[in-house]
């Protein structure tokens, strides 16, 4: 009966992980500390994945999860809804994107994450940092300012830190470059 209601209670996590966004970044991090402003932002970002809000634009101060959330978190569940998804992470340079990268196929290698989204599964070798595949044709692609992005299309842009500091960001060079690359 033990066992039988272990079962019970992993399948009713699963589905509480795969239905909201916060539930599953207390299962894949267990000491995840929430905030109401980690409420409030996971909600608008479910709205985002549910296609209801098109353009998100996220400004809270440093240190206060916006990276942990809307980059590590959102796209390996982003994926877990539909595996055949596509998505690109876009910052300041390739370096930090490999670094989302990395984490974001770590907790997709968890066997949490195997529990929560059973049919998303990673292509063999298909999950290099700057680029992870699924099974079902999804594709995650982790990108630096300037790095390669002709040709290439998502179902969810992301766009986190683009600017590394107070002098790019003072710099009208620096701004027009990295419009160039965006645009």
């Amino acid at each position: 009966l033990g066992l039988i209601l272990d079962e019970i209670e992993k399948r009713r996590k699963a589905e509480a992980a795969r239905a909201d966004l916060i539930e599953f970044c207390r299962q894949m991090q267990p000491d995840y500390k929430v905030g109401k402003h980690h409420r409030i932002l996971a909600a608008a970002l479910q709205e985002v994945v549910k296609g209801n809000i098109l353009r998100l634009i996220i400004t809270l101060p440093p240190r206060h999860g916006k990276t942990e959330l809307a980059s590590k978190k959102l796209v390996p569940w982003f994926v877990g809804q539909d595996p055949s998804q596509s998505v690109i992470f876009a910052t300041y340079n390739q370096m930090y994107a490999d670094d989302i990268g990395r984490h974001v196929r770590n907790l997709m290698r968890m066997p949490v994450y195997n529990q929560i989204f059973p049919n998303t599964q990673l292509r063999k070798g298909g999950a290099a940092a700057d680029r992870i595949e699924t099974t079902a044709n999804g594709l995650m692609v982790f990108v630096g300012q300037g790095g390669p992005l002709t040709g290439r299309g998502a179902h969810l842009l992301l766009i986190d830190d683009p600017v590394k500091g107070v002098e790019d960001s003072n710099s009208p060079s620096a701004r027009n470059k990295l419009w160039e690359w965006f645009t």
